[in-house]
C-alpha cells in the first residue's frame, strides 16, 4: 500500500477543517438582538398622538426635541429638522423644538422676540377662532367676519396662508407678565388635512424690522 503524498495529506486536512466549520455553523443558534428597556415619556400620550397625526397630515415630520440651538447667522442659511427645511433669516438663530413647536427660532438676536411653527390636527379650531385668540393675547378686541375675510394671504407650505399683524400688549398663551408695545405677525394655513401656524412675537422695536424676514422664512418652508 502506497504512502499518501504530502499534497494528498494537505487536501485531506482542508476537507476535515471545512466539514468541521460547516457542522459548527449548523449547530450554532442564531444570535438574538438585545432590546433596550422601554423609555417613559414626560409628554402625555394624547399630545404625542395629536402632534404626530397633524404633522403627517401636513406632510412633514416633527423633529426630535433634543436638537441644539444654533448661533445667529449674518446671512440667510439653510436649516431644517427631519422632513421640514427652511432658509434661516440673517441674524436669526434656531432654538430646540418642543412638543408643540415643530420649528423654533429667536428673532434678530432679541431674547424677547420669538417665532415658531405649530401643527394641529384637523382645522385646529378654525381660522376665525385662532385669529381671535391671538387678538386676545395682544389685548385687542375680536375682528368681524368681514375683516377676517379681507385679510391678505402669503405663500407657506405650498398654500396661501392668512396674514395677521397686531400691535398691543402681548400676554402670551399662559397669561402672566405682559410685554408692552409688542407686535404679533402670524400666518395661518387652515384646511381639512390639518392646520399650520407660523407666529412671530416680540417688542415692536425688534419685530418692525423683521417682517420681511418672517415672510421669507414662511415662503422657504418646504418638505
Amino acid at each position: 500500500m502506497s504512502t499518501p503524498t504530502r499534497s494528498n495529506r494537505a487536501r485531506a486536512t482542508l476537507c476535515v477543517a471545512a466539514l468541521t466549520l460547516a457542522l459548527a455553523a449548523c449547530s450554532d443558534s442564531p444570535t438574538q438582538a438585545e432590546l433596550s428597556p422601554p423609555r417613559e415619556s414626560s409628554t402625555p400620550a394624547a399630545a404625542l398622538e395629536q402632534n404626530s397625526s397633524s404633522a403627517e397630515r401636513m406632510g412633514v415630520q416633527a423633529p426630535p426635541p433634543a436638537a441644539p440651538a444654533s448661533a445667529p447667522s449674518s446671512a440667510a442659511t439653510s436649516g431644517g429638522n427631519g422632513a421640514l427645511k427652511w432658509e434661516l433669516p440673517a441674524g436669526w438663530s434656531e432654538l430646540a423644538p418642543t412638543s408643540m413647536r415643530v420649528a423654533n427660532f429667536r428673532v434678530g438676536g432679541d431674547e424677547r422676540a420669538e417665532c415658531y411653527l405649530t401643527f394641529l390636527a384637523g382645522d385646529g379650531g378654525g381660522l376665525a377662532a385662532n385669529i381671535q385668540r391671538w387678538r386676545t393675547q395682544m389685548g385687542q378686541g375680536p375682528l368681524s367676519t368681514q375683516e377676517i375675510a379681507a385679510l391678505p394671504t402669503k405663500p407657506m407650505l405650498g398654500g396661501e396662508a392668512v396674514l395677521v399683524d397686531f400691535k398691543g400688549s402681548f400676554s402670551g398663551m399662559g397669561g402672566g407678565a405682559k410685554l408692552a408695545d409688542a407686535r404679533l405677525v402670524g400666518l395661518l394655513l387652515v384646511g381639512p388635512q390639518g392646520a399650520a401656524f407660523l407666529k412671530m412675537t416680540g417688542p415692536s422695536s425688534t419685530i418692525d424690522g423683521q417682517v420681511d424676514a418672517f415672510l421669507a422664512l414662511a415662503a422657504s418652508l418646504r418638505n
